[in-house]
């Protein structure tokens, strides 16, 4: 692949949201007075004790040293007690998430062919259309099509963007396994929007259409996304009722490889709850199966936030894949178009640190040799809710 393409791969991490208006249920969960902290963290019993106390990981992982919660008011009597050195980065997550609110119900409709349609997060309806006008506009290059259902009966869109030809090797760009990234689907759209539009006017692009089979899944977790739109910002699974009162499956837990271990929960309250079984979700059972009938398949990223890393295999044990040179190769490469565009560094390396089991790309390497990246992108925690404009076709990607 050539350094065009890594810098196609990696605009994950310059991309901004975009968004139409918001349908409130009654039932919509408020996070007043909620805390941002960002924590020092000293040992494992520490984190134990944070998550006892309601602390809830803005991220996917918890280390030691600095970590990000976001937590009721209520628990900064108990770091006191605890000793824990902390920071309130934010001091009331529901106003973040009203201004967030009142920012995107002002936005009138989009034209999913404008560059703004970029400008601000979008849900799933609005990215469902811009995938059907895709197609219209260049049926010639674009398929879509439904790889499966959702627990509740959303299909689960891919678009197949590729120029004439066949036996291409297959790059599968996937999104939103974690429903309240919202950022995260939007990468996906913009890498697909770059492919389809670029291709009449940038040889460059047609190069790459013509000669690799992008694949594009841009919400693996229709369900858990939508609500996060109409009644959980905050909402990070899928909706499967567990029984005993709580929701959700986290589908980023719910692959194969080192399902159950450590990293994940047995807790179906807890937000890391990794379901009955491996591939026990609609969402995960689909993308396995794609991932299954389509050994074109060569290289994939899946795309999350809320941290600053470029992460590959492995995630569930300590040891090193026999392509590990490979990985630190191209992830180097990623990195380093980051920080010259944006003076930003995004942590590289193995996944073996953070101890995340059952995910994909771990089963993509063990099962099919898949090159295959995690990309957590741009997210600060003052941020986190926040739009972040982007100069679309200047500042964000010099290098396409």
């Amino acid at each position: 692949m050539t350094r065009r393409l890594y810098a196609l791969i990696v605009i994950s991490v310059l991309f901004l949201p975009a968004g139409p208006a918001l349908s409130q249920q009654d039932d919509y969960v408020r996070y007043d007075n909620w805390k941002i902290l960002q924590v020092d963290a000293r040992d494992t019993q520490q984190l134990e004790q944070l998550g006892d106390l309601g602390a809830r990981l803005l991220g996917d992982y918890a280390r030691l040293g600095l970590v990000e919660f976001y937590a009721p008011p209520e628990i900064i009597p108990g770091l006191e007690e605890l000793g824990v050195e902390y920071k309130v980065l934010n001091d009331n997550l529901q106003k973040t998430i009203d201004a967030e609110r009142a920012r995107l119900a002002k936005r009138g409709p989009v034209d999913p062919r404008g560059r703004d349609w970029f400008d601000d997060y979008k849900d799933m309806d609005a990215i469902y259309a811009k995938l059907q006008t895709m197609v219209v506009d260049h049926p010639e290059i674009c398929t879509l099509e439904s790889i499966g259902n959702s627990l509740e009966g959303r299909d689960i869109w891919l678009l197949r963007i590729t120029g004439p030809g066949t036996d291409k090797p297959g790059v599968l760009f996937n999104a939103t396994q974690h429903a309240r990234e919202w950022i995260a689907p939007m990468v996906d759209m913009y890498i697909a929007d770059y492919l389809v539009y670029g291709y009449d006017s940038d040889p460059e692009v047609q190069s790459l259409v013509n000669n690799i089979e992008f694949l594009i899944v841009p919400v693996v977790n229709p369900d858990g996304y939508v609500y996060s739109w109409t009644n959980d910002r905050m909402w990070r699974k899928n909706r499967r009722n567990n029984g005993n009162g709580c929701y959700g499956v986290d589908p980023n837990r719910n692959w194969d490889a080192g399902w159950s271990g450590p990293g994940a929960s047995s807790d179906p309250c807890d937000e890391t709850y990794y379901g009955t079984s491996a591939f026990s979700e609609p969402c995960t059972a689909a993308m396995r199966d794609f991932y299954d009938a389509n050994p074109q398949i060569v290289a994939n990223i899946d795309y999350h936030s809320y941290q600053q890393l470029i992460l590959s295999p492995y995630g569930y044990t300590s040891s090193l894949p026999a392509d590990h040179d490979t990985f630190m190769e191209v992830g180097l490469i990623m990195q380093d178009l980051v920080q010259d565009t944006h003076g930003e560094i995004l942590r590289d390396g193995p996944d073996l640190q953070h101890d995340l089991p059952g995910q994909r790309r771990q089963r993509g390497l063990v099962l099919r040799c898949a090159r295959d990246f995690l990309v957590h992108d741009r997210a600060a925690a003052r941020q986190l809710l926040g739009r972040r404009v982007r100069a679309a076709g200047r500042r964000d990607h010099p290098d396409l």
